[in-house]
């Protein structure tokens, strides 16, 4: 009952032509500005993705939240730890953003702005369809990469609280598929 609807939400699509930038989908941030564990799983894909096929531009999204009469980013930890783990490139950081519809607007602005057409996307695997469909429709081309997977593994669930998990996130994915279709973003 999981293993079909959970994989129809992962798209990986095949490289093909060079790319002009990696994109990569944030995560979730910590109220210190540091960021979770999915937007680090995400980034850290990324930036293999990035020294593997030499793409020399990186491209962050940026979070914000206020604590404490603050507002705490997450540009500067994202920034940091892709030094820390060899961007290879220049990381260049939009936003702030709150949806995956905002990043999807955020990452196609700099795109036009730098004269970029082809980009590779960066995100979960069960959020990549939605994710992918919403850049697309910027009018980008998109190469749609799902990050490694590093909390559960997505095909063939062994135990009934990964399947639960899976269930849970796939749901979840079913719905933004649906209102994102619904609103004309995908």
């Amino acid at each position: 009952l999981v293993d079909g609807p959970v994989l129809r939400l992962v798209r990986a699509d095949a490289e093909g032509a060079p790319v002009d930038a990696i994109v990569v989908y944030s995560g979730g941030m910590t109220d210190a500005g540091d960021i979770g564990d999915i937007a680090l799983t995400r980034l850290v894909s990324a930036l293999d993705d990035v020294q593997r096929l030499r793409v020399p531009h990186l491209v962050v999204s940026e979070q914000t939240r206020p604590v404490r009469g603050r507002i705490v980013r997450s540009g500067a930890d994202q920034r940091r730890l892709a030094g820390l783990l060899g961007a290879g490139g220049e990381v260049h950081v939009v936003g702030p953003v709150t949806t995956t519809h905002d990043e999807s607007l955020a990452f196609a602005t700099l795109a036009r702005a730098r004269g970029w057409t082809r980009v590779r996307a960066v995100t979960s695997p069960l959020h990549a369809r939605r994710a992918c469909g919403a850049l697309e429709a910027t009018g980008l081309s998109v190469t749609c990469a799902p990050a490694t997977a590093r909390d559960i593994a997505i095909a063939r669930p062994t135990t009934s609280g990964a399947r639960l998990a899976l269930w849970r996130d796939a749901v979840h994915e079913y719905v933004g598929l649906t209102v994102y279709s619904l609103r004309g973003w995908l």
